[in-house]
């Protein structure tokens, strides 16, 4: 009765209790080994504990066993790897006596077995935290829920140079320096006194006084019960970066004192500048042509005109530079008003017109009607469409292609002006040089007609002025695209014009075609011989029906003799018919800047299509094909080809 109690007390254990004798098969063996090791009792008697072991640790095992039997001596904590049979590992601790018989002969031993798995597991979690802490070169500061210091790490020892021992019992504020802000240290303890973890940057001081700068973050630990039982700080040394940052913080305040400085002196000095070039400009302009009489020597009119084209160059570019003082130094003015984009975009083209023609270059405009009027300085984005277009125009070969378009950005409502060419393109590093102060692209155009190298970051600038942007792509050996995009809050509805027809059904949109053609004679008395294109392309039209029925045409240019033009000018006057027709005559086109070409044919509020062609006829035929049958509304300009 009481072995069976005993029995019944000892397979109740966790643990499991064995016997083997002097050859260390098992004799007895507990319930425990079912339970550590999946294993029945009886199924292991008979069996050597170095059975139930991996190859590799039963081997291990028995050499130091045999040392242990030849000594006859007991043992205790000896941690071996066993195997389930569902193949789990499992880490036991054995101990174990010797038993003798009457005649002191060894003849096995009793011990028992204790699963450790799980707690030589947390050991080794627990000695890689405990190296991690230890050599981890950020600084480690472990508190109580207090805030009172329990451990630090050596980094903390060898930043601070505090000791261990003397921060052990303390709180951070040790090393508080007194220049970290106090709405720092206020945010910090709302977070930790609300469980939250804290990052942020704190200045501290060493215990010699010296300062040092750390990026910290402190964790609360919390407990199976979900309660905060320390709080963990990792700090970091920046102190390094923080030097350098506060270095370049200093040495870029003094960079833009020198620079406003030096803008506001090009900026006051100006008026200065510019009176005396002026001057010159003036002056040399006047001995150039003569208008008190001719010069005595001849080789003065070529000084001269050397004189005024440098003194207007270097006009041009003190404006270049006093502009990009101001913008640099904030200090750009912006005189606002209220602007119709297409004339902005149109008289801007007009301006490089002749010398797209001069490279036959075709230079097409397409405006979107919904724009509406925008608000800005018209002067400055003048300036900035103008160098774009220069730009494009300069830098693309003969016979090439400019398109300049307008449209508004379906999402965000953004005024979109884009210039695109088919030129010779740039590099990425060459668009880097090009968007830089007095950047220049070397490059056979760049050397022929060389700029300022401050047209493309003034023309930034004053985008970024207007709370817009200008951005480039290019292409090497393909072109560039310029788009220069202004906020929709400058722009406001479009406004709306009726169309001038009498049938209302007609869609109000004016699409036209101008070209160049060379008549050898000019019939004023009949207005049908102007044709629309050479009689060999059977393409003619009367230019009077077309004003009258509203169809499309192509105008020719007046190139006959004075009277000839006068007399055609003339005709048109006296036509009732004809009073949509604008007509200037040569000072006129002077004084608008229209030379060589004829242009200014526009309707506020419609759409147009600018086309103007240096290719010669048959590119003027192209497009007027790709017109086809469209109606549009048209208000003619005529214009005798005028070289200024």
């Amino acid at each position: 009765m009481a072995a069976s109690k005993l029995r019944a007390m000892i397979d109740q254990l966790p643990d499991f209790l064995w016997e083997v004798d002097a050859e260390a098969r098992y004799t007895f063996a507990s319930a425990g080994v079912e339970r550590l090791l999946g294993r029945a009792p009886e199924a292991i008697i008979g069996l050597t504990p170095f059975d139930l072991m991996p190859p590799d640790e039963a081997q291990r095992i028995a050499d130091q066993f045999t040392d242990i039997i030849a000594r006859k001596a007991p043992f205790e904590g000896l941690i071996n790897r066993n195997l389930r049979p569902d193949g789990r590992e499992v880490v036991l601790e054995t101990s174990g006596v010797p038993l003798f018989d009457a005649a002191g002969t060894l003849i096995g031993y009793r011990g028992i077995d204790r699963d450790v798995t799980d707690r030589l597991a947390a050991e080794t979690r627990s000695r890689l935290l405990m190296r991690i802490f230890e050599q981890s070169s950020d600084m480690i500061i472990v508190t109580d829920p207090n805030g009172v210091i329990t451990h630090v790490n050596p980094a903390f020892e060898a930043l601070t140079g505090w000791a261990a021992e003397d921060a052990v019992g303390r709180t951070p504020a040790m090393l508080a320096s007194g220049h970290t802000p106090r709405g720092v240290h206020e945010d910090l303890w709302q977070h930790l006194q609300a469980g939250r973890e804290w990052r942020g940057e704190l200045l501290d001081r060493r215990r010699d006084g010296a300062p040092f700068w750390v990026e910290t973050a402190i964790l609360p630990i919390r407990d199976e019960r979900d309660t905060i039982t320390h709080f963990v700080s990792l700090q970091h040394d920046i102190t390094k970066r923080k030097l350098a940052e506060l270095a370049l913080a200093e040495a870029r305040e003094k960079a833009e004192v020198a620079s406003r400085a030096k803008s506001d002196l090009l900026a006051n000095m100006s008026h200065e500048l510019r009176t005396p070039l002026n001057a010159i400009i003036g002056f040399s302009s006047i001995m150039r042509d003569g208008i008190f009489g001719p010069l005595a020597n001849g080789r003065y009119e070529g000084y001269t005109a050397d004189i005024h084209a440098s003194a207007s160059h270097l006009l041009a570019l003190i404006n270049d530079i006093l502009d990009m003082a101001a913008v640099e130094a904030d200090r750009i003015t912006l005189f606002e008003e209220d602007i119709e984009p297409r004339e902005l975009i149109q008289g801007s083209a007009r301006l490089l017109a002749h010398q797209a023609a001069q490279k036959s270059i075709d230079m097409t405009l397409a405006i979107d009607p919904g724009l509406g009027h925008l608000r800005g300085d018209a002067r400055r984005l003048r300036q900035i469409l103008v160098n774009l277009i220069s730009n494009a125009v300069k830098f693309t070969l003969d016979g090439g292609r400019v398109s300049i378009t307008a449209s508004r950005c379906p999402r965000s409502g953004d005024l979109v002006i884009e210039v695109e060419d088919t030129g010779i393109g740039m590099t990425d590093s060459e668009l880097t040089i090009a968007l830089e102060r007095f950047g220049q692209v070397d490059n056979p155009l760049s050397r022929r007609q060389p700029g300022t190298g401050l047209g493309l970051p003034l023309a930034q600038g004053l985008a970024r002025a207007h709370g817009g942007r200008l951005d480039l792509k290019s292409r090497k050996g393909e072109g560039t695209r310029a788009r220069l995009r202004l906020p929709a809050e400058r722009l406001t509805a479009p406004a709306t014009t009726a169309p001038t027809s009498t049938d209302p059904e007609r869609p109000a949109r004016v699409a036209y075609l101008i070209y160049r053609s060379r008549p050898k004679t000019l019939d004023p008395a009949g207005l049908s011989e102007i044709r629309l294109a050479s009689e060999r392309h059977n393409q003619t039209a009367d230019l009077t029906g077309a004003l009258v029925v509203g169809d499309s045409f192509i105008l020719q240019y007046l190139e006959g003799s004075p009277e000839q033009v006068d007399a055609v000018f003339e005709r048109i006057r006296s036509d009732p018919r004809h009073d949509a027709v604008e007509v200037l005559d040569r000072g006129e086109t002077a004084s608008r800047m229209f030379a060589d070409w004829s242009m200014k044919v526009r309707r506020r509020g419609d759409a147009d299509l600018w086309r103007l062609s240096g290719a010669g006829e048959k590119a003027g035929i192209d497009a007027y094909r790709a017109l086809g049958q469209r109606t549009v509304y048209l208000r003619l300009l005529v214009a005798e080809t005028v070289d200024l």
